[in-house]
């Protein structure tokens, strides 16, 4: 079974940061599912371009919500963001130099670090935000 598949366990009562994990959800299951079906390489490569690509862009918006909000763990979150941006890009340098067998490492990484993130420190800036603007 596809872990990638979105939940409400995943919303964070956030619209706007909710609308972008889903889509970073909808790439996340369709490169499971290019990996499960054993698509080419080049299709692999574009699909996680796109996954690293968008979660960029999001990681953008949530840093500027962070900014805008004076969220205290904005260091650490950013950090985060970065460790995930570095990692999936080490993944797919190594995997391009013919290490085939890092497709499962990488989806298990992104299983993880998505779980953990959206749980963690996800929802510690909803609370944040939701209080502020209270």
């Amino acid at each position: 079974m596809n872990p990638f598949v979105w939940s409400d366990s995943h919303s964070l009562g956030l619209p706007e940061v909710d609308v972008e994990h889903r889509a970073l959800f909808r790439l996340a299951e369709q490169l499971y599912d290019d990996v499960a079906k054993g698509q080419e390489t080049d299709k692999l490569a574009s699909n996680l371009a796109r996954l690293a690509s968008y979660a960029s862009f999001h990681f953008e918006n949530e840093e500027a919500l962070m900014q805008r909000t004076d969220f205290p763990e904005i260091a650490e979150h950013r950090l985060e963001h970065q460790t995930f941006i570095a990692q999936v890009a080490n993944l797919e340098s190594l995997r391009q130099d013919g290490h085939e067998s890092l497709c499962a490492p990488l989806l298990e990484f992104l299983r993880a670090w998505t779980e953990q993130h959206i749980h963690g420190a996800d929802r510690r800036l909803a609370e944040h935000v939701k209080r502020a603007s209270c």
